[in-house]
């Protein structure tokens, strides 16, 4: 016995487990080729073996066949991937255009969404100048007044002045006096017409610091003279030392504007000593957040329950010929401030509507 007989079989036998094992990988699987051609490799090898041993074919030519196998599965499993390379790229290439395109449509919907945001505050904005100018028409005989007083005082200086000056020694103080009375009324005048230039421009939020006490006072000395000729008296109630809000004046005036207007409505068909609308303001203490209350009462009838939580939708009114946007556009105002605009009806008659407005930042710290 040589050492031939003793390894060929050994040889022959792995070959025949290798060839058996990768056949039932084939059978699981037949559409991989490599197991099936490793099985057949592994098979004709051990059977080269076992015709060595019979002495029919050298040990070289089965080590060759052995190498033309091994170079035969290499080279199948090569040329496998070398055609499976470029289904790859392909996949690659349509995977990042994919990604590409949704990036894309990621883009256009944020810009769109910018758009839409930019066109809805536009519509405010508009509607907002809309709603000012709207009151400023019911407002047109009280800022006649309030340009006619100055005017006037103006013209009856002027012909006093004319007066002094045709005496033979006119007296010069006197003439300086008038002159000085003229320059304020026509102060006077330049203010309420900046306040109406103020109202009837568009105009953006721009939130600065704000008095509490000097706003309402403004909206008052506009609304003064139309309450006087509807016989209804209009109490203003801000103590001193309220900490400053944060806001936009222009905003703000129309928001009290509204609200006293509309108070001032309610008391149509209301006995004289009943006609009287209250504009306070003070700390909102009761909730616990750094803001100030502003609140516009009325002696009217109050707000009937079944449609007071309608009240500030748009189109909804209750006057005959409203519109139905003052309240709606005055609570999108207040929303825009960070405060909160609501309606209630008075245990003693009559309805309030309040409005908190944030502190400024250095007040609400203090």
């Amino acid at each position: 016995m040589n050492w031939v007989t003793v390894i060929w079989p050994m040889i022959a036998s792995a070959c025949l487990t290798l060839a058996a094992i990768y056949g039932l990988v084939w059978l699981r699987n037949r559409a991989a080729w490599a197991p099936l051609l490793l099985s057949l490799a592994a098979a004709s090898t051990a059977a080269l073996m076992f015709c060595e041993l019979w002495g029919y074919i050298q040990a070289p030519i089965v080590l060759s066949v052995m190498s033309l196998s091994l170079v035969t599965v290499m080279g199948y499993e090569l040329s496998r991937d070398r055609l499976r390379a470029p289904q790859l790229v392909r996949e690659l290439q349509a995977s990042q255009a994919a990604l590409r395109v949704s990036e894309a449509r990621q883009r256009l919907a944020v810009t769109a969404r910018t758009r839409a945001e930019h066109e809805t505050e536009l519509l405010r904005q508009e509607v907002a100048r809309a709603g000012r100018v709207s009151m400023l028409g019911q407002l047109a005989s009280s800022l006649a007044h309030e340009i006619n007083q100055p005017l006037g005082a103006i013209l009856r200086n002027a012909e006093a002045a004319e007066l002094y000056l045709q005496q033979p020694s006119p007296d010069l103080d006197e003439v300086r006096a008038i002159l000085c009375d003229i320059r304020t009324d026509d102060e006077r005048a330049g203010h309420v017409i900046d306040r109406m230039r103020g109202l009837l421009q568009r105009h953006t939020l721009e939130t600065r610091r704000l008095d509490v006490s000097s706003l309402v006072r403004d909206v008052a000395a506009f609304v003064r003279v139309d309450a006087a000729s509807r016989h209804v008296k209009l109490d203003v109630d801000v103590p001193g030392g309220l900490p400053e809000v944060r806001g936009d004046r222009v905003h703000l005036q129309q928001v009290l504007l509204n609200l006293i207007l509309n108070g001032m409505d309610a008391l149509n068909g209301a006995r004289l000593e009943d006609r009287r609308v209250s504009v306070s303001a003070r700390p909102d203490a009761a909730s616990g957040a750094q803001t100030v209350e502003i609140a516009v009462d009325d002696a009217g009838p109050g707000i009937p329950a079944d449609v007071i939580a309608q009240i500030f939708d748009p189109f909804f009114t209750t006057k005959p010929n409203g519109m139905g946007m003052g309240l709606a556009i005055s609570r999108t105002i207040v929303e825009a401030h960070g405060g909160r605009l609501w309606a209630e009806n008075r245990n003693g008659g009559g309805a309030a509507f309040r409005f908190t407005l944030p502190m400024a930042d250095e007040a609400a710290v203090e």
